[in-house]
């Protein structure tokens, strides 16, 4: 009789089926939306940067270097940097026209933030100012603790 309860309880135990699924979350990447708050060509920035910047200190010098060309400089805001941050991208010394850079897109992954940039550069056929310009744009946007990623993408735009 043992022998027969416990060949019941055994085929009773193994004959059970779960049909539980395992499965594991992943968070859709999100678009950050962004404000530009100053974008140029005369910016006194001669060397390529992909800075953030996070305090009111280092957001001056920036704004302050965008304009520093100009003789009637408008003042930086005041940013409230617990929630927002800044970021400065530039092509640096560039020898003509005909060059930009902007933040194409800010997307938030699960452990980061990517910034996609768009450099855009005048083909060989292109005529363009013979003047020097430093390209550079500074956009807002909200504070994160993820790594920040800056992605470039490269375009050659053709005049013929």
């Amino acid at each position: 009789m043992k022998h027969i309860f416990f060949l019941l309880l055994t085929t009773l135990l193994f004959s059970c089926k779960t049909n539980q699924t395992i499965s594991t979350v992943v968070a859709e990447p999100q678009i950050i939306p962004f404000v530009e708050l100053s974008v140029g060509l005369n910016g006194d920035f001669s060397e390529k940067i992909n800075k953030i910047i996070t305090n009111q200190n280092e957001y001056n010098a920036a704004w302050n270097a965008a304009f520093s060309r100009f003789s009637d400089q408008p003042k930086p805001a005041k940013i409230d940097f617990e929630n927002q941050l800044i970021l400065l991208v530039t092509m640096g010394e560039k020898n003509s026209g005909g060059y930009s850079i902007k933040i194409d897109s800010i997307v938030e992954n699960e452990k980061t933030i990517v910034v996609t940039i768009l450099e855009t550069s005048p083909g060989k056929s292109c005529i363009t100012t013979s003047m020097m310009t430093y390209p550079y744009q500074m956009v807002e946007l909200k504070n994160s603790t993820k790594e920040v990623i800056f992605k470039t993408i490269e375009k050659f735009y053709d005049c013929k």
